[in-house]
């Protein structure tokens, strides 16, 4: 399986897109204020719109990934190729910007000649740094499907100002999809090192090497903080879903042998439950399901080809991408399985709260 199906399993994030495909888009885990939705669509383009997907306004083309910072006014995007603000093309090749939400205004944070390339942004949930992936090379080495070969990035952290770019660790390559503790004090990352996947937990700006959370003899990837900070999510050895204490302690596989787990993670505001998307192929019922965080128990919401769902702050109501039905589009499910609404019928993509 390529590891554009392994980096499915987001962080916290929210689906919503307003074409078809889905980008990657990741969300802060620290609480704060979220009005409205980020609509990040499969060919780049960048909208805002109300909670329950109304009035979208477009920002942006050209954008890769994305992520809201804590309070929710200002967003970070990643450009391969060339951002366009309604759609003025401004020649500019791989980089970060921030993105004032309330005023439309966008400016660089991090030059081509710093990085040369930039994925998977992450706001810290202390609303001042941000986490990402950079380095030499073409298209998104998380996407190739190559076994790690071409990985050649590694993560770096920079103020949301634009100083103070710093490596994260002292590894030359080879690290990819930070995730931020819900403190702020660690950053989880996916590590490709000696044929391996692994995930790893660092701490930003000390000399101590980063710690392997993720068993041995498991391919993971995606890691995934629980809100409380004590565990960690992540997807291994193609589609299963493992759980592990934040200090590498107690791992446990949550999706069951049925289960072929993809499309997205989410955990429930408590962090007792996670809401996961099962494609069936392995047998079990395609869908949205909300699983025990300790792998005890399931329970299948939907039974369609359902994806990327993801718990709204409240608790309240899990979205969700539907496909292959008449009115494609993203909708919404009560934690228990009642009250199924659509939020934007006839759209398909990969939502996140701002």
């Amino acid at each position: 399986m390529s590891f554009e199906v392994l980096r499915k399993v987001r962080r916290a994030a929210l689906a919503l897109s307003m074409l078809t495909g889905l980008a990657h888009v990741s969300v802060s885990t620290a609480a704060g204020p979220r009005n409205g939705l980020g609509l990040l669509t499969g060919n780049g383009e960048l909208f805002i719109a109300g909670r329950d997907g109304s009035d979208p306004r477009r920002l942006a083309s050209g954008v890769t990934a994305a992520d809201s910072s804590p309070r929710g006014d200002r967003i970070v995007i990643a450009s391969r190729g060339g951002l366009r603000l309604a759609y003025a093309d401004t020649g500019r090749g791989h980089e970060l910007w921030t993105f004032q939400t309330a005023s439309a205004t966008c400016r660089t944070i991090a030059c081509p000649e710093a990085v040369t390339a930039a994925y998977d942004p992450a706001w810290s949930p202390t609303d001042d740094r941000i986490a990402f992936a950079a380095g030499a090379g073409t298209g998104d080495p998380a996407g190739r499907g190559d076994g790690g070969a071409s990985w050649r990035t590694k993560i770096f952290t920079i103020s949301s100002g634009g100083t103070g770019l710093t490596p994260l660790t002292a590894a030359p390559s080879g690290e990819a999809e930070p995730a931020w503790s819900p403190d702020g004090s660690s950053i989880a990352f996916t590590s490709f090192s000696d044929g391996e996947f692994s995930i790893l937990v660092a701490t930003p700006g000390s000399a101590t090497p980063p710690g392997r959370v993720s068993p041995a003899g498991i391919m993971a990837s995606a890691p995934v903080w629980s809100p409380t900070g004590g565990h960690v999510a992540f997807l291994g050895n193609g589609c299963n879903l493992y759980v592990v204490n934040a200090d590498g302690s107690e791992s446990r596989q949550v999706s069951n042998e049925s289960m072929c787990v993809r499309g997205g993670v989410s955990w429930s505001p408590d962090g007792s439950l996670l809401a996961l998307a099962s494609s069936g192929a392995r047998g079990g019922g395609a869908g949205i399901y909300v699983a025990a965080a300790d792998g005890s128990s399931h329970r299948q919401l939907t039974s369609e080809d359902d994806s990327a769902p993801s718990w709204s702050p409240d608790g309240s109501s899990i979205a969700f991408v539907r496909t292959g039905v008449a009115h494609d589009g993203v909708y919404a499910i009560s934690p228990d399985g009642g009250s199924l609404r659509a939020i934007a019928e006839n759209h398909v993509g990969t939502p996140f709260w701002t």
